[in-house]
């Protein structure tokens, strides 16, 4: 029978928390899977930090145990906060950031790289996120770049913005989407407002809903046809029985 509480014994005594039952993997006997609970100081410093949880792995490999850590954000309690740090944990210079997306019990992941990857490595992560995921019941859907054309840049989010703001990041995220563009989660969008935000270009009003500046609005600059921002802003208003 798998040696559990040596490993979590182990923890305890380096001052790492183990946040649910120990796995063992079925297709690698003596390798486990351990979820630990990380949290964010004032700073957002990760605790334990990636260092502490990297000696932690050679002291449990010295034991003759092997372990791979993933690592709940007991902060947020967020399951896109989780799989961000736990992918970060293991492949931070490849990965720069991890977004999340959800239809049912399917999830879009998407890699936000340092650099060019590799299939090896992909399939590495996407292994590691399915093996998150499946703790929360979740089934890994797609694992994805986000350096596609698809994903909206600045231009067109200032033109869905200036046409239904005030919105808020849903909404915003699903005007997008039904023009094509893809999103790869709330906080991706988010992240992508708050770059927009500190440039000037728009601002974030009552009710974290978001608006254009004046800044954000002579970017966009005015034409006198139907693709102008001011005419599709009318149309829509018009649409809406306003």
């Amino acid at each position: 029978m798998p040696d559990y509480s040596s490993i979590e014994t182990l923890l305890q005594q380096m001052e790492i928390t183990v946040a649910a039952a120990i796995i063992e993997d079925s297709s690698a006997p003596g390798h486990y899977f351990v979820r630990v609970a990380v949290t964010r100081d004032a700073r957002n410093r990760q605790k334990p930090s990636n260092k502490k949880l990297n000696e932690a792995r050679q002291t449990l490999a010295k034991a003759g145990f092997g372990v791979d850590f993933l690592l709940n954000d007991s902060q947020t309690q967020d399951i896109e906060a989780g799989l961000r740090a736990t992918i970060l944990h293991g492949y931070g210079a490849q990965i720069r950031n991890v977004y999340m997306s959800t239809r049912g019990k399917s999830a879009n992941v998407w890699l936000d790289p340092k650099r060019t990857l590799d299939q090896a490595i992909l399939k590495k992560i996407g292994d590691s996120s399915k093996r998150y995921l499946s703790v929360f019941g979740i089934d890994l859907g797609s694992l994805a770049i986000t350096t596609g054309q698809d994903l909206p840049g600045v231009l067109p989010c200032l033109r869905t913005l200036r046409q239904i703001a005030p919105a808020d990041i849903p909404d915003l995220s699903n005007k997008l989407v039904q023009r094509g563009f893809k999103v790869p989660s709330d906080d991706w969008l988010k992240r992508r407002l708050d770059l927009m935000r500190r440039s000037g270009q728009v601002l974030r009003v009552e009710g974290s809903r978001y608006v254009l500046t004046m800044e954000g609005i002579r970017k966009l600059g005015t034409t006198k046809n139907r693709t102008s921002p001011d005419i599709a802003r009318l149309l829509a208003l018009a649409r809406g029985g306003l």
